[in-house]
């Protein structure tokens, strides 16, 4: 029953999906036809027959015990082929990513410079720390980190390199962990993967925070994503343990430094390490004082952006783009803010709309925030051929974190979960890749132990029907 009540929400958004899609004009027809077969896909299996409901989901178990269980191991040369062919197709692209002009109005990437010429003319990255204790610096827009390293050499091509050098260390960094806690092939793949990918591609030329928010969200996952010790445990793993858990607030905290949307990331993830070990007292212990450790971590490296906030704002959390969540439209967040106070805003906001406007407001989000989250993981030309492509990627992720069995897995989803419609409430004031990019190499690593493990099991059955045939032979 509870797979039919999946099937029929997820029949339900995409066939809204397909509705939207096709009214916003008849040549997006061709696009609606992937929400909409997906959509009679899921309704034919939560209104069938139970025979098929059960059919179906005894063939999938099978298929996924299978895939689970495969282990093949490609050889080293082919490994080392594939690597060298991913690492070439990302130095290709990036040459091509760069000779795009950079054109200032573009989001804001104008304003990024402007901001850091104005740090290097008030007295640096130096002048800047003061500033922020002292409550001196006002810009309460975008975040100081990306700006005190751009204000070293305020200029297009330094933006650049900066951003380069981030999606860089972001998917280093991930191939090598995968490497390491999958598999080599699953790590070549997300090597490859990236390398076409255009949004990261993208966000690796841009001068904007987001390609070094990624850093720091790879970073917490690579830093998470391994088991707490058991109950016996010595007390040296506890110690590892509470060390990594700091390390990742240390992190997230630089990534709330560096963007505001990475702050919905602190209590989603204090509840997650709060709850993941409940089952004793003695977990229960250990998963409060790991949530204290990380939240100790989180306030050493944020605590500059707060004291700003406080003396120069009177809230810690302030940040002006939070007006833009109750307008309808884009409006100038810096005069909203200083014309309304924000409870005023929210309050008035509610009541002049009807539920039906602020439920519609949401689900029109959610289509568009779908459509650009299998965007922003796909590859091609277009956008509805990143989107057919996006799709792939998508279910290639979902066998991977299903199969992966690794515990920063339940975190990934609670943070995709929660913050996918908060993004696509924004949809009315900007609609980009910016927003969900940071976490594009979490999404596609999954993808890509999904695939290994296809692979892995398609060699293995290849290798399981040729051996009868090499016995009658001798």
């Amino acid at each position: 029953m509870r797979i039919r009540l999946i099937a029929g929400a997820m029949a339900l958004v995409c066939l809204a999906a397909t509705f939207k899609i096709v009214s916003l004009g008849s040549h997006l027809r061709l696009t609606a036809t992937i929400p909409a077969l997906l959509g009679l896909a899921f309704l034919a299996f939560a209104i069938g027959p139970s025979a098929w409901t059960k059919r179906i989901t005894a063939v999938m178990q099978t298929l996924h015990r299978a895939i689970a269980r495969a282990d093949w191991e490609p050889p080293r040369m082919l490994v080392v082929a594939l690597a060298v062919c991913g690492i070439a197709l990302g130095l290709w692209g990036l040459q091509f990513a760069w000779q795009v002009p950079t054109n200032p109005d573009e989001t804001d990437q104008g304003a990024y410079l402007a901001t850091a010429s104005q740090i290097q003319a008030d007295g640096g990255l130096f002048a800047l720390m003061r500033r922020l204790y002292s409550g001196e610096f006002h810009e309460a827009n975008r975040h100081p980190f990306y700006l005190g390293l751009l204000s070293l050499s305020p200029t297009q091509t330094w933006g650049k390199i900066l951003s380069t050098i981030a999606v860089i260390i972001a998917i280093a960094g991930t191939a090598a962990i995968l490497s390491c806690r999958s598999s080599l092939l699953a790590s070549v793949l997300f090597l490859i993967w990236c390398s076409v990918n255009p949004a990261l591609l993208k966000s690796a030329t841009m001068i904007g925070c987001e390609a070094w928010l990624m850093v720091w969200i790879a970073i917490s996952w690579w830093i998470l994503d391994i088991r707490p010790p058991a109950d016996g445990a010595a007390n040296g793993d506890h110690r590892r343990t509470l060390g990594r858990t700091l390390g990742a607030g240390l992190s997230l905290g630089l990534g709330w430094l560096t963007k505001g949307t990475a702050l919905p990331l602190l209590p989603l993830t204090a509840c997650w390490l709060g709850f993941r070990e409940f089952n004793t007292t003695r977990r229960a212990l250990f998963g409060l004082i790991a949530t204290l450790v990380f939240g100790c971590g989180w306030l050493a490296s944020a605590h500059p952006l707060l004291i700003r906030n406080v003396r120069a704002f009177h809230s810690p959390f302030h940040n002006v783009n939070s007006w833009l969540l109750f307008v309808d439209a884009f409006e100038d967040p810096v005069e909203l803010s200083q014309n309304r106070r924000l409870g005023d805003l929210a309050q008035d906001y509610v009541r002049s709309h009807t539920i039906g406007e602020l439920v519609g407001r949401e689900a029109n989000g959610l289509v568009w925030e779908s459509f650009i989250l299998l965007r922003l993981l796909g590859a091609g030309p277009s956008n509805l051929s990143r989107a057919i492509s996006g799709t792939l990627v998508l279910l290639l992720a979902l066998l991977g974190a299903s199969l992966s069995g690794r515990c920063a897995t339940q975190l990934v989803l609670i943070w995709t979960i929660m913050l996918v419609p908060l993004f696509a409430w924004y949809i009315p004031i900007a609609a980009d890749d910016r927003f969900l990019v940071p976490f594009a190499p979490i999404w596609i690593a999954y993808a890509a132990e999904g695939a290994a493990r296809l692979l892995s099991a398609w060699f293995m059955s290849r290798a399981v029907h040729a051996s009868p045939k090499k016995v009658g032979q001798d």
